[in-house]
């Protein structure tokens, strides 16, 4: 298990601050410890820069199993993140509908609401809304609640990526309701994939 606080990986730990991918494809490429290799394909797979892919590709097929295991990690990411910039995929939810429908009546694309593999997953995602408003003194406030809970399609993938205790995503989807007189009137929803809110209109609309 390579640790980069470990002092023998201080030359990588160094590379990783100056984002320096050429040193970590020489790296990967010469250096003659298993060790140092598969560090340098893990610090690739944070940077996920794309002049790193022939590199990874070849040593995805590495002998060392840990090596290989690393370098096809980054290779993942590294094709996520091209789909992404093909997709024009936001980082966060920039993409805005609004549907005359309450939550449960909702429709979602059989896709994941991020990348739009197949889904293998229903997330359960809450639905916030503005409630009624309530005499306090001279002025009215409002309170914001959680009144709905829905169930949004993800990969596995793109789920673990929103899950991640340190460096997480944002989820595919935000979701606010719009209520009148204590009645659902319609649904706001920001999505990160345009693409997505695309076929999500088709079907809801």
């Amino acid at each position: 298990m390579v640790d980069l606080n470990n002092p023998y990986f201080s030359d990588i730990k160094e590379m990783k601050r100056k984002a320096d991918v050429e040193g970590l494809i020489q790296v990967l490429k010469h250096d003659e410890d298993a060790l140092k290799r598969e560090a340098a394909a893990i610090v690739l797979r944070e940077i996920g820069d794309e002049k790193a892919i022939d590199t990874l590709v070849k040593h995805s097929l590495n002998d060392v199993e840990d090596v290989r295991r690393s370098a096809f990690r980054a290779l993942v990411n590294l094709a996520d993140d091209v789909l992404f910039a093909s997709m024009k995929v936001s980082r966060s939810a920039t993409y805005l509908c609004t549907v005359d429908l309450p939550p449960e009546r909702i429709e979602w694309p059989p896709n994941c609401c991020i990348c739009l593999r197949p889904p293998q997953v229903l997330k359960e995602t809450l639905c916030t809304g503005l409630g009624p408003r309530i005499k306090s003194g001279l002025t009215y406030d409002r309170y914001l609640s959680v009144t709905r809970v829905t169930r949004v399609p993800y990969c596995q993938n793109c789920l673990h990526k929103t899950k991640k205790r340190f460096f997480s995503e944002k989820e595919g989807v935000q979701i606010e309701l719009i209520e009148k007189y204590s009645k659902i009137v319609n649904t706001k929803i920001k999505f990160r994939n345009p693409l997505y809110a695309k076929k999500f209109l088709e079907i809801n609309i």
